[in-house]
């Protein structure tokens, strides 16, 4: 992943379930700085299949060109964070032995990649990342990196996340057709976990729920992959779906009252929150429409983690991102209250980039620069 000569900047094309971003980042001694950005509402995706396929050209044609004229200067180069709807995670073992010891190199580790790698041969997915989740050397000496360590037998846990090849060749065909030279491709769940994640939570393993708009990604997060994620359609659209349907408003006044909600009060029988045009909603109404709507959220989360093949720790730590959820006022308690178990907002160390909206576009600037580093 090395950036074209002479170029400047990262743009980051994020395709959410409702909303298509590009971004423009700059690195600097913090971290980065976004000096151009667009992006729009549009039909989404639904179980990984697109809600309004003959308009995405023209929304992504569109989102790219107005990202140019405020950079002012035509994108060559754009890297795509895919959504966990179009990705499959596989953790896998691989070992390397040796009669002798010896100091593992960096050849040791690409033949346990290599050997990791079990559906290198499917012609539907292709493998767009990879990370180590730990290595065991002698059976009995675990280590994030094993390079200059001495051993007979170095097995690696290794996490490969493969795309959806319609996906890619949806999109790189609709980029290359307005004239981007070079295209790549990121998953933006394995980058937001790096972003949001510090190695020390990462490697003691933790749970990363992204909610966004009509869908939300569940990752188990260990080293510097992801061993284990599902994804569903369920996100913040249901809720404003669901506040449109009971309360008789209209979607756009129901996503207004949404951005108002507040589950940490309780209201009298007659309390109600203003929306425009001096329309009222009864407001413990409205949150026990959203409560009820978290509920299944939660319901869709631990049916989620069910299928995980490892023991999930119950101590964990479990954070939130995403658009859908992080913003109300009170959803994050709620959301603990529905599982069970404490919840944490994901919070950037930068407070210009900590919007989770945007952790996944963020996360894929992130993770370009530091490798091109």
């Amino acid at each position: 992943m090395k950036l074209l000569k002479n170029q400047q900047y990262v743009t980051v094309l994020d395709i959410g379930s409702g909303k298509i971003t590009v971004m423009v980042g700059k690195q600097t001694k913090d971290g980065f700085l976004i000096v151009a950005q667009s992006e729009t509402r549009y039909g989404g995706y639904y179980d990984g299949v697109w809600l309004e396929p003959e308009k995405l050209q023209q929304e992504i044609t569109n989102v790219v060109r107005r990202a140019e004229n405020s950079l002012g200067k035509k994108i060559k180069e754009i890297y795509v964070g895919v959504p966990g709807a179009f990705t499959a995670v596989a953790a896998s073992q691989a070992t390397v032995t040796c009669r002798f010891k010896k100091k593992f190199d960096k050849n040791d580790l690409a033949e346990i990649y290599a050997k990791a790698n079990l559906y290198k041969d499917d012609v539907a997915y292709k493998p767009i990342n990879r990370a180590p989740l730990y290595y065991v050397i002698n059976d009995n000496k675990k280590t994030n990196m094993p390079v200059g360590m001495d051993g007979t037998k170095l097995t690696g846990y290794i996490s490969y996340i493969y795309a959806d090849v319609r996906f890619l060749n949806k999109i790189e065909t609709i980029l290359k057709n307005i004239g981007v030279i070079k295209v790549e491709f990121v998953s933006s769940c394995h980058a937001e976990s790096w972003f949001l994640l510090d190695q020390k939570v990462r490697d003691n393993t933790a749970l990363l729920i992204d909610v966004g708009y009509i869908s939300t990604s569940v990752m188990l997060i260990c080293g510097d992959g992801i061993s284990y994620m599902r994804t569903f359609s369920i996100g913040g659209g249901h809720i404003c779906a669901d506040l449109s349907e009971i309360l008789g408003i209209s979607y756009q006044m129901a996503e207004d009252l949404y951005g108002k909600v507040n589950l940490n009060l309780e209201f009298d029988p007659e309390e109600v929150y203003q929306l425009k045009n001096s329309q009222t909603a009864n407001a413990d109404q409205t949150n026990q429409i959203v409560k009820a709507r978290i509920e299944d959220l939660a319901r869709y989360i631990r049916k989620s983690m069910a299928g995980c093949p490892n023991t999930v720790n119950t101590k964990m730590p479990v954070f939130l991102t995403g658009g859908g959820l992080s913003n109300v006022k009170g959803g994050v308690e709620y959301l603990s209250t529905a599982l069970d178990k404490p919840v944490s907002v994901a919070h950037s160390v930068n407070p210009l980039t900590d919007k989770p909206q945007y952790a996944s576009a963020f996360g894929v600037i992130d993770l370009v620069l530091n490798q091109n580093n």
